[in-house]
């Protein structure tokens, strides 16, 4: 009977993906990837036998559209941050990144120094 509602469809369809969304989003690790020349939020999802990790790179302004990639350990820095934090910033496509920016400054200089 509901279901002859207007809308009533597409606001239960709404309501279930966000709460799959928040599901999901409890085993994402916040991160930053590391590429050749630039870095990028993201969330480990798992590791694979081969070594490899599995990395979601969500979309901006819509952190739940993006692409997953594979990556080697050595690219993938943790952030001191929540899942929440992570989709904040993404939403505000970067504004407000500047803490985000230190961690990434700060992972780079120790490795050369080390290096």
């Amino acid at each position: 009977m509901l279901e002859a509602v207007p809308g009533y469809s597409f606001v239960k369809g709404f309501a279930d993906n966000m709460r799959q969304s928040d599901e999901l989003s409890e085993s994402f690790i916040p991160i930053i990837v590391q590429f050749d020349d630039y870095s990028q939020l993201a969330f480990e999802i798992e590791h694979l036998e081969g070594g490899k990790v599995v990395v979601y790179l969500p979309g901006a302004p819509n952190p739940w559209s993006g692409t997953v990639v594979y990556v080697t350990p050595d690219r993938v820095r943790r952030l001191p941050m929540n899942v929440g934090d992570v989709v904040r910033n993404i939403r505000k496509l970067g504004k407000g990144s500047m803490g985000l920016v230190e961690i990434v400054k700060f992972d780079q200089e120790s490795e050369a120094s080390s290096g």
